[in-house]
């Protein structure tokens, strides 16, 4: 198992194709803390559920993308620091990772995210 400290890390698969190992908060206190005040970010963060997120204590933008149910991105778009990311309609889950990383992938509107747990 993958472990990052006391997180565990998951395969996040775009359109089908592994292209980074993120972290998944799905606890209101993870959610809650997301990346704030981090002094070195994960390739990724899913939040789950969530509908948007927050910059607040960041130090750097981030990419985030909303996602709904299905996996499906709905929006991209860059948070900056100490703004809100908007409130897409049909949004589950939202995505943040440093910028410049959802380019690398191409992760684009209309993509397929799916997070593949660690195996134990």
């Amino acid at each position: 198992m993958r472990t990052g400290g006391s997180r565990q890390v998951h395969e996040l698969r775009l359109d089908g194709v592994p292209v980074a190992d993120i972290e998944v908060a799905s606890t209101f206190s993870r959610r809650f803390r997301g990346l704030m005040l981090r002094r070195r970010l994960p390739d990724g963060l899913l939040l789950v559920p969530e509908r948007s997120v927050h910059g607040m204590w960041m130090r750097e933008a981030l990419d985030v993308a909303s996602v709904d149910a299905d996996g499906t991105v709905l929006a991209v778009g860059v948070l900056h620091p100490w703004r809100v990311s908007p409130n897409v309609p049909g949004t589950h889950q939202v995505l943040e990772s440093p910028v410049g990383r959802f380019a690398a992938w191409g992760l684009r509107v209309g993509s397929r995210v799916e997070v593949v747990p660690p195996v134990r």
